[in-house]
């Protein structure tokens, strides 16, 4: 029995144009209705946002899919710093639109981190909560528990 394969050749040419062609430029549109286009453009892109660039599209005015707020380096920068002060923790938990636009603009958190002028080891203890820290809290918490009774 013969396997099945697609009868369409596919070069970067012809996808670019397909591309070009889509009514809508979005992962999720490509995925659903050219399945076969997209597996190309992973193929031969590694991304699909790469192929919809290289088709000469600026990804972020066609793509669906946008940061919350809007994010800039400049914003991140500033969140970062007003955290910093604040001493907060809960950044991947409770921000998780600040931490996916970190890692979107600077690679990593702590690269946005340093970025915005703070020795990353020296406050990762302050942010990233410690298994000694959690325990702390939930003796406090029974202290406070058994006081209330």
């Amino acid at each position: 029995m013969k396997s099945k394969r697609s009868a369409r050749q596919w070069t970067v040419e012809r996808i670019l144009n397909n591309i070009l062609q889509l009514q809508e430029v979005s992962a999720k549109y490509a995925q659903c209705f050219h399945a076969d286009l997209y597996s190309a453009a992973i193929r031969y892109f590694s991304t699909w946002r790469k192929a919809v660039e290289a088709a000469g599209f600026e990804y972020q005015k066609v793509s669906k899919r946008k940061l919350r707020g809007h994010w800039c380096r400049e914003t991140i920068l500033a969140e970062i710093t007003q955290l910093a002060k604040k001493n907060s923790n809960h950044v991947r938990m409770y921000r998780r639109d600040l931490y996916s636009a970190a890692i979107r603009f600077f690679g990593s958190w702590k690269s946005a981190i340093e970025a915005a002028g703070f020795d990353y080891e020296s406050i990762r203890e302050d942010w990233i909560p410690s298994d000694s820290n959690k325990i702390r809290f939930r003796q406090k918490k029974d202290v406070l528990n058994k006081e209330e009774k």
